[in-house]
């Protein structure tokens, strides 16, 4: 997917269409666990593959080496418990997941790749190492 992007687009400001196509992300702010490709009998959740973070979200802490992405809380029943548990399914198979903020322009996107290395259960955040 990373070298489909890279060959696409500038991944300092790919258009979200593009994206969608490649299916590193569809939906809103949060995780995407793309369910139809990444679910089974060990993995009911799916598996994470990217997180759009909007900067409105959960206090989330972007740094140039990576980021924590903190699971914001949600109305929506069982919603959050499996985020955290695609997210950890990601984890433990080592898996790279992609992290989209803004773009250079207002419609574009940036994308960066990463490894989720950790998981904090009284914060509940992830840490991910950007690649």
């Amino acid at each position: 997917m990373w070298e489909q992007l890279d060959s696409s687009a500038n991944p300092d400001d790919a258009p979200p269409r593009l994206l969608a196509e490649l299916r590193v992300y569809r939906g809103q702010a949060g995780t995407w666990a793309d369910l139809s490709n990444t679910s089974d009998d060990t993995a009911p959740h799916g598996v994470t593959v990217s997180f759009l973070l909007t900067g409105n979200l959960s206090g989330d802490e972007l740094r140039r080496d990576g980021v924590t992405y903190h699971v914001p809380a949600t109305q929506r029943p069982g919603h959050a418990e499996s985020e955290v548990a695609a997210t950890k399914r990601a984890m433990e198979l080592g898996l790279p997941v992609f992290v989209i903020t803004s773009g250079i322009t207002s419609k574009g996107r940036q994308v960066r790749r990463g490894n989720i290395t950790g998981y904090n259960e009284s914060t509940e955040s992830f840490e991910i190492r950007f690649q």
